[in-house]
């Protein structure tokens, strides 16, 4: 969607979608080369150039997600029936002004987190039976640890009508061992098991999701929508697979001359925030004493150290791992594999 309201066709609205899946997390947003600044809770840029020129509104993907309330209420071509489920999209709102758009409407760039996927490493949880219903009931054999919003895969279950092996938004889990999923079971099952699908950069387990090529929606059994299809549980090796992703955690050795910064700690919050050099500042051109945050990145391994004491919890010579919010905020995970849930 790309069109204009107000008076004199002041305002343009844009639909970009970016994937065709659910995606974990919607990150910063660039206008051309420059990282919009914070966004209010409806959309509005409250910071920066584009300060009150500029809403973004945010759409992760879900299977249940509603139409855009902002598109609905301004866009007489978006209504309540354009929910783009199973879709990640921003929509983009822009007011024209010669001082801030210059050079044109800009190029959109967005950082998102990926689809969700499944880790064969994970212990899977044993499905005990799903019930018949609009929106059937999962039982499982021990807690399941999900919660609505989560998706998971299903496997090796038998008897239901449609069969439901496949990908699943939870959205309800009114036990520690029952959860509802949106599809319409007319006949009941039993057995196989099921895990959380979580965001990875494991490449690995990456190329697994797509050999699999697997997702269920809207009540169908899973089908092929991208990838290979690899549907059958005896078309895949996961113990190759579960091989090669250790292999891709492992750790790399680098030179003994690597990075460093200073940052401050939150005690309150466990973030960690880089500084930049003295007589310095991050934001601003070189020609103005400006410098770049280090680069991190989710995942990559990070050590501390103190000339005084180093805030509680965290030890000097210690393998810690990234978890990045912005590009000078982030925490420190004790596992790359919690680093990258938590995230």
């Amino acid at each position: 969607l790309a069109t204009t309201t107000g008076k004199l066709n002041k305002y343009l609205h844009l639909v970009i979608p970016l994937m065709g899946f659910q995606s974990r997390a919607l990150r910063r947003v660039w206008f051309n080369d420059e990282v919009l600044g914070d966004l209010d809770s409806g959309g509005k840029v409250t910071e920066g150039r584009f300060d009150g020129a500029a809403w973004v509104y945010k759409h992760l993907g879900r299977e249940d997600q509603a139409a855009d309330a902002n598109l609905v209420a301004e866009v007489p071509e978006w209504t309540s029936a354009h929910r783009l489920r199973g879709h990640s999209y921003i929509g983009v709102k822009m007011k024209y002004g010669a001082d801030v758009y210059a050079t044109g409407w800009p190029n959109i760039k967005v950082e998102l987190d990926g689809k969700l996927i499944e880790d064969p490493r994970d212990s899977a949880i044993a499905i005990a039976s799903s019930s018949q219903a609009a929106q059937t009931t999962i039982t499982t054999s021990a807690a399941h640890g999900l919660v609505a919003g989560d998706r998971c895969a299903i496997a090796g279950h038998t008897g239901a009508t449609p069969g439901i092996d496949a990908e699943h938004l939870v959205l309800n889990s009114p036990t520690t061992t029952t959860l509802t999923i949106d599809v319409n079971v007319s006949v009941a099952g039993t057995g196989g098991s099921l895990r959380k699908l979580w965001w990875t950069d494991n490449s690995a387990l990456c190329l697994r999701d797509y050999i699999l090529g697997r997702i269920g929606a809207d009540g169908d059994d899973a089908e092929m929508i991208y990838g290979l299809g690899a549907l059958a549980a005896d078309e895949i090796d996961d113990t190759l697979a579960v091989a090669a992703a250790n292999v891709c955690d492992e750790a790399v050795d680098l030179p003994a001359a690597l990075p460093t910064f200073t940052f401050t700690a939150s005690a309150g919050s466990d973030v960690l925030t880089q500084k930049p050099p003295s007589g310095k500042e991050f934001g601003k051109p070189a020609s103005e004493d400006g410098v770049k945050p280090q680069p991190l990145h989710t995942g990559d391994g990070v050590e501390v150290s103190s000339s005084g004491t180093l805030p509680a919890g965290l030890a000097a010579a210690t393998r810690y791992f990234a978890i990045v919010d912005t590009d000078t905020e982030f925490k420190l995970a004790t596992t790359l594999t919690n680093a990258r849930r938590d995230a």
